[in-house]
């Protein structure tokens, strides 16, 4: 009787296939996370309980100022960024749509860093 196969030799195939899954799964996350200061203010505006909604606008405090004057308001309600914020999360969502050609998990995770240490320092400096 002999020993399955150590994990390390898996089939090549199956760990593309679940690399693939994994990058569909991080750009649909990075869209997402991207398009929700836009779609926010409707479903806070349309879709009951508003509690829910305002939970989940709660993070964005944190990371921009929300001056009432530089904040657009949709369906009445202001979005959970100002302008410049929020197109700074557009810009994000964009890039996964049009990224091309597809970056390798590596470069991906680069890229992040990069982006991220980009939005740091502009709030630090």
């Amino acid at each position: 009787m002999s020993a399955p196969p150590p994990a390390a030799a898996a089939d090549p195939a199956k760990r593309e296939r679940a690399s693939r899954q994994l990058l569909f799964f991080a750009r649909l996350s990075f869209f997402l996370v991207g398009t929700l200061p836009w779609w926010l203010p409707f479903a806070s505006a349309y879709v009951p309980p508003k509690l829910l909604w305002v939970m989940v606008d709660l993070p964005f405090a944190a990371i921009c100022h929300r001056l009432p004057e530089r904040t657009i308001e949709l369906a009445g309600v202001a979005m959970p960024l100002c302008s410049r914020c929020a197109g700074i999360f557009a810009g994000l969502s964009l890039g996964v749509l049009i990224c091309w050609p597809r970056p390798t998990l590596k470069q991906a995770r680069l890229a992040l860093l990069g982006a991220g240490l980009l939005m740091v320092a502009d709030i630090v400096i």
